[in-house]
């Protein structure tokens, strides 16, 4: 029987498995030179959505693949890589029999060490994974299996589901799930995708005691901030399809996540690109917070159309093997013309590293003004006043069509604060003179939202820019008027 866990545990419970050595910012400069290849399946088969766990140079890599040529059902293989080199690669995880929660799929695996009674057996490793038992993307469950060994031939599963969701045919239900360990000994942070029958995505977290599985725990959900991502095309973001691993040099969660809106050409469901964020620790168990953007991975740096169903390399506690540098793994794929046939069997795993930068970001306020670097230039009728729940508690707003500020900056990117709400309208925004952006600020809520990031820049060359933001005069039609705000700029060095 499941018991519900009504409280959550301390912070310092994750200090156990990490060291702390002071904290710090970090921002992500990928190393193109190291774009490769990991696991490229031939014929009609695919592999996507890895869990990579290092130790040492032997990597053990978990992905979903088909077993059978040209034929699309998911299983769960194991590909092992030392030194760079496979050595071994093998089916692990099967479609449990006719008539079991499980029986069509299993997928999108989280690996976690740990100590794991089952059976008067104790383990050492739990896989948390997705299960359905219909031919469709829908009735997903997350279930778990047990092993002492990570590369072993098979694992022992639980018989049924550890977070459910109602078989309804219809509902994606839950999964996509990533997992830290919080003592070492059982008790781990499960992350999960939830999609109900409307298709809305919700990013929710669960603590689970998984010590002893004739009486294990799992607290009752929470759902995690979507607060600070934004989309391809400056829109607020969800989290959604995440890998998530803990920095305790930072005290910070990662996350990889794809980056919507999805294309509107095939394949149409999955995303363009990935993006990685980070948040405070005590927001993953405490909720709320804002979500820092670290990195992306697009067709700029992959020279793929498609880049989704991505993961952090980790160790075996679910903490980043490195405080210098991180490695994301993700799946590539054709996209229109590029496919021939279906898009699955292009479906190959790829990884990229990069470095941690402790550069902390440059932080210019809305009410620092002059004609300098870093410095906020108005042209046109702006007001300025107190706004509690603000950056410094200040802010500048304009609703004159034309009007707009400008400010020089020294660095590679920005990310742009400011509000949303019932009133607000669509922002241009311009470096150095080029193509506009349009950012819609308008937000179906009553509230105003404050200190919001609204856009975050592509990554630009090294040196000297001028941003451009400036008041349309337009916005959406469910919009009581069209002001565009200044809070903050966070400069990338």
């Amino acid at each position: 029987m499941v018991k519900w866990m009504s409280k959550l545990g301390l912070l310092s419970a994750l200090a156990f498995l990490f060291s702390f050595n002071g904290l710090a910012t970090a921002a992500i400069s990928w190393n193109e030179g190291t774009l490769q290849a990991v696991v490229d399946p031939s014929g009609n088969f695919y592999a996507y959505a890895p869990t990579v766990i290092e130790d040492g140079g032997t990597e053990h890599i978990y992905t979903c693949h088909n077993s059978e040529d040209g034929i699309i059902r998911d299983s769960v293989y194991y590909t092992q890589r030392v030194n760079g080199s496979i050595t071994q690669t093998k089916e692990v995880l099967r479609h449990g029999e006719p008539g079991s929660w499980d029986s069509q799929n299993v997928c999108d695996t989280a690996v976690v060490g740990g100590k794991f009674l089952y059976n008067g057996i104790t383990y050492d490793y739990a896989m948390f994974y997705l299960g359905n038992n219909l031919p469709c993307s829908c009735n997903n469950q997350i279930g778990v299996a047990f092993s002492n060994d990570l590369s072993a031939d098979s694992w022992t599963k639980y018989p049924g589901p550890i977070v459910t969701y109602p078989l309804d045919g219809v509902s994606w239900g839950v999964g996509q799930q990533s997992a830290t360990s919080v003592d070492g000994n059982g008790r781990v942070l499960l992350f999960y995708t939830l999609k109900d029958s409307t298709n809305a995505v919700k990013l929710m977290r669960v603590d689970a005691n998984l010590h002893d599985m004739s009486s294990y725990t799992i607290s009752s959900p929470m759902q995690l901030s979507n607060n600070g991502l934004v989309g391809i095309d400056g829109s607020p973001n969800n989290l959604d399809n995440i890998d998530i691993v803990y920095d305790s040099s930072r005290d910070r969660f990662y996350a990889i996540t794809e980056m919507q809106p999805y294309p509107t050409d095939n394949p149409s469901y999955i995303s363009v690109a990935e993006q990685i964020v980070s948040i405070p620790a005590i927001h993953i168990w405490n909720g709320g917070g804002t979500w820092r953007y670290e990195g992306k991975i697009d067709a700029g740096l992959t020279g793929s159309k498609r880049n989704h169903n991505a993961g952090i390399a980790r160790t075996i506690w679910g903490g980043l093997p490195s405080f210098t540098s991180i490695r994301a793994l993700f799946t590539k794929s054709c996209a229109g013309a590029e496919c021939t046939s279906i898009p699955e069997w292009t479906y190959d795993v790829w990884s990229v590293d990069g470095s941690l930068s402790n550069d902390p970001a440059v932080v210019v306020n809305d009410g620092t003004v002059g004609t300098g670097t870093n410095q906020f230039n108005y042209s046109g009728n702006w007001h300025a006043g107190t706004q509690i729940s603000a950056y410094g508690e200040d802010e500048h707003w304009s609703s004159e069509p034309g009007a707009y500020y400008t400010m020089i900056f020294a660095g590679q990117g920005f990310q742009l604060y400011g509000s949303r709400g019932s009133f607000f309208g669509i922002a241009a925004i311009s470096v150095d003179g080029g193509p506009e952006t349009m950012v819609d600020l308008y937000s179906g809520s009553y509230y105003r939202k404050d200190n919001v990031l609204l856009y975050t820049s592509p990554t630009l060359p090294s040196g000297n820019h001028t941003l451009k933001v400036r008041v349309t005069g337009t916005a959406n039609l469910d919009s009581d008027n069209v002001y565009v705000s200044a809070d903050r700029i966070e400069v990338t060095p």
